[in-house]
């Protein structure tokens, strides 16, 4: 009789495979190469830290994903803490210290780590962008030279590599802001 249940201790279920586990035990071991059986209970799954957390892993590890290939597909990774854990993601980074606080890198080439992540702004993800190679001196100059008359927001865009659309929010002191310390 007992040749026909899971071989994992205290499983009553009945034994699917010629390995001896049932279907369940049997697609954990495929799936993490370890049987899992612990759940993390937090109570925290509808906040949006555990939204940031799940995201951040989808953006790393799902080639579906709409932003896989500026992460996981350029070769961006989840810490191995971080990986199955939320628990150890809040325990590292904290609730967000404002509501409308994001998941940002400090590094944008680096990987999700605690010493690579942080809650910040949208305004300062935003400037911490990869293909950003704007700071402070050079949206100066663009205020400049607009004020000056000589370029219009497409020439400052080409020149400067930035949508003529940015340019503007730069002009307008929406981002980039001269009184903002970052």
């Amino acid at each position: 009789m007992k040749d026909i249940f899971c071989i994992v201790r205290g499983c009553k279920r009945k034994r699917l495979t010629l390995s001896g586990y049932c279907k369940l035990h049997w697609s954990r071991l495929v799936r993490y190469g370890r049987l899992t059986t612990i759940r993390e209970m937090h109570n925290l799954s509808k906040s949006s830290e555990y939204t940031a957390w799940k995201h951040m892993r989808y953006r790393c590890r799902k080639p579906g994903y709409p932003e896989f290939e500026s992460y996981g597909g350029r070769g961006i990774t989840v810490c191995r803490r971080w990986q199955n854990s939320f628990q150890n993601f809040y325990f590292d980074l904290g609730k967000k210290p404002f509501k409308k606080a994001v998941l940002d890198r400090i590094n944008n080439d680096g990987n999700y780590e605690p010493s690579n992540c942080r809650w910040t702004t949208y305004r300062v993800s935003g400037q911490n962008k990869r293909g950003l190679k704007l700071d402070e001196k050079k949206a100066e100059e663009i205020r400049k030279l607009y004020q000056e008359g000589i370029y219009t927001f497409s020439d400052l865009g080409r020149k400067y590599n930035i949508d003529p659309s940015g340019i503007l929010r730069i002009i307008q002191n929406k981002i980039w802001r001269i009184d903002e310390a970052v």
